[in-house]
Parts: structure tokens; C-alpha cells; sequence
């Protein structure tokens, strides 16, 4: 999951992010040892979706993203 704050002016290039890991995984991948899927928006309901349809070993973050519920906050880094 690749994922950035709406309002950061510093926003991740999203397609650089996921080359890289496809290149990383490239020999696991062409041989079908390794499975990649990516949210398509970053966004915690395609990862709640993502993870309700696959059963998944690695989920790789990364970005920042805020979970906030009720007066509670979540940061990922």
C-alpha cells in the first residue's frame, strides 16, 4: 500500500513506488512464487477490501497515513 497525507506537499510518486517493488520481486514474480497487488488509491476501504477478498503474507506500507477514530489518532510512518 502506498499512501500520502491529502494535504502534504511532498507527495509520493505512486507509480515509482510500485515499480520498485515490482522490480524487487520480478525473479518471485515471473516464476509465480510471489503474488503483488496494490490498492488502487491509498485509501484505508480499497485496503479493508484488499485484505476481505486475499489472504496475504507482507503487506508493504509505504507513505504517512492518519487513522482517525473517534478522539484517537493512528500514525503510520
Amino acid at each position: 500500500m502506498i499512501a500520502s497525507p491529502e494535504d502534504d506537499s511532498a507527495r509520493l510518486s505512486y507509480e515509482a513506488e510500485e515499480d520498485q517493488v515490482i522490480r524487487a520481486f520480478q525473479p518471485l514474480y515471473e516464476h509465480g512464487q510471489v503474488q503483488i497487488d496494490f490498492t488502487e488509491d491509498g485509501a484505508l476501504p480499497g485496503l479493508k477490501r484488499k485484505l476481505r477478498e486475499n489472504h496475504y503474507h507482507i503487506l508493504y506500507f509505504r507513505g504517512e497515513w492518519r487513522l482517525k477514530i473517534a478522539d484517537s489518532s493512528l500514525y503510520f510512518k
